[in-house]
């Protein structure tokens, strides 16, 4: 099972997600990568889009990938 923070406040900040990526993005020197999102990486993804631009990356390939924030997916 994965090891998932518990913390809601853990999945709010959008920042810390889109750097993750970015430091991957720079420290494996990758050169315009496509992007592959499944479930929760879908918000990612965008966090990252929204923090960084499409400029560094090919692609976005979204695979059963939430996108949408709803009252449900908070657990509201």
């Amino acid at each position: 099972m994965s090891e998932a923070p518990e913390a809601h406040e853990r999945y709010t900040e959008p920042k810390p997600w889109a750097d993750d990526i970015a430091a991957i993005i720079d420290q494996l020197k990758l050169d315009r990568p496509v992007l592959v999102g499944w479930s929760y990486a879908g918000f990612i993804i965008c966090d990252y889009l929204r923090a960084y631009g499409q400029d560094a990356i090919a692609g976005i390939n979204f695979v059963g990938a939430a996108v949408r924030s709803t009252a449900r997916c908070s657990g509201s």
